[in-house]
């Protein structure tokens, strides 16, 4: 239910049969009137469609969990592959296609999940060198912003909705979920005015002052950055964002939710224990 935001009085037309089923609805607790009914049904429909299109960097790296090599996006949490619960958090807000940016792992992770259709969407894998190797590949099946996520990426407390409309409020190419941590010298480093990314260092040797913000690996991007001229094997880090920040087109979006990184063993077992996963 929406709270606190400012309503306006509207007048509409609406079949008697679907009058019925918002009738339905209504408890006199949660949801109070007619109105408050298709005010909740207006807010769900249109923040469970809000993206359709999600990319998944994944099936490059082996992550090693107790005497096992498993691909990154097979990482059991809680008995089931991270790309499950990734899948679980896509179709609430609405992706019905996934493409998959595979490496060598790419058949491991095709076993289980398949074209999709047993876990309630499309699958695609496509081949690509570079993380951003995979922007050229689909540049012509892809309309306004889709999302790209690192495979090591837990998401399921993100909320892509405000992340959408912050996206779109900002009218930037791309905006990049960034995570505050106490050391930035191992992961992206991003430095900002306001809500604008202008700077973006990869890895720095030296903690530089003041460089606490990191590329949590996590973005919305629009289509016209799949178009931009790109070296050979490109990467997001050095070739898409560095260039969209000098363009002042790359935007940062903050959030108070935990960032959840599953890059190793010892960081799975540190959410577990803190049931953050």
């Amino acid at each position: 239910m929406i709270k606190n935001m400012r309503r306006k009085r509207i007048t509409i037309t609406i079949r008697e049969d679907v009058l019925r089923k918002i009738d339905t609805i209504i408890d006199g607790k949660n949801i109070r009137n007619r109105s408050n009914a298709i005010e909740t049904v207006l807010a769900e429909k249109f923040k469970n469609n809000i993206i359709q299109k999600a990319v998944i960097l994944g099936g490059r790296r082996l992550t090693k969990i107790g005497n096992k090599n498993v691909p990154e996006l097979l990482i059991p949490v809680h008995g089931r592959p991270l790309l499950e619960h990734q899948i679980e958090k896509f179709k609430s807000i609405g992706v019905n296609e996934l493409i998959i940016s595979t490496g060598k792992y790419k058949q491991q992770i095709k076993d289980i999940f398949g074209n999709g259709d047993s876990f309630g969407l499309h699958i695609r894998y496509i081949d690509s060198e570079g993380s951003a190797g995979i922007l050229n590949k689909i540049k012509d099946d892809v309309k306004g912003g889709f999302l790209v996520i690192n495979g090591d990426i837990y998401i399921e407390d993100i909320d892509f909705e405000d992340m959408y409309n912050f996206h779109r409020l900002n009218k930037g190419q791309a905006t990049i979920l960034v995570a505050t941590v106490e050391n930035s010298t191992p992961l992206g480093s991003i430095f900002m005015k306001g809500n604008q990314i202008i700077d973006f260092k990869e890895k720095m040797k030296i903690q530089s002052y003041g460089a606490h913000l990191v590329n949590a690996g996590v973005y919305i991007i629009e289509q016209s950055v799949c178009k931009m001229k790109l070296p050979k094997h490109p990467m997001f880090e050095h070739d898409v964002f560095t260039e969209l920040a000098k363009q002042k087109k790359l935007i940062g979006y903050q959030s108070s939710t935990p960032w959840i990184h599953l890059h190793s063993e010892k960081h799975l077992r540190f959410y577990e224990k803190r049931k953050l996963i």
